[in-house]
């Protein structure tokens, strides 16, 4: 999926590392790859929309887009799910 949102720098989070804080001011266009089980890494979580019922899901950022119309595109050619925002 591709979603717009922040990245955190660490598990930390803004409240507790000055550099989450800095990324936490730039939301980015990220490629997302989500994984709906627990792993055995620790890993970022987002709420996501499945069937109409949110969620919270492990993530991993595949990528990062320059701009909308770049990501617009990349979906558009892969069949992926854009999500405006978090």
């Amino acid at each position: 999926m591709i979603k717009k949102m922040t990245i955190p720098h660490c598990a930390r989070g803004p409240t507790g590392c000055d550099k989450c804080k800095e990324a936490a001011k730039e939301e980015k266009i990220c490629l997302l790859r989500i994984y709906f089980k627990a792993g055995n890494v620790a890993r970022p979580m987002t709420e996501i929309v499945v069937n109409g019922e949110k969620i919270l899901a492990e993530y991993d950022v595949m990528k990062i887009f320059n701009d909308e119309v770049e990501a617009k595109e990349y979906a558009k050619k892969n069949s992926i799910n854009i999500i405006s925002s978090n």
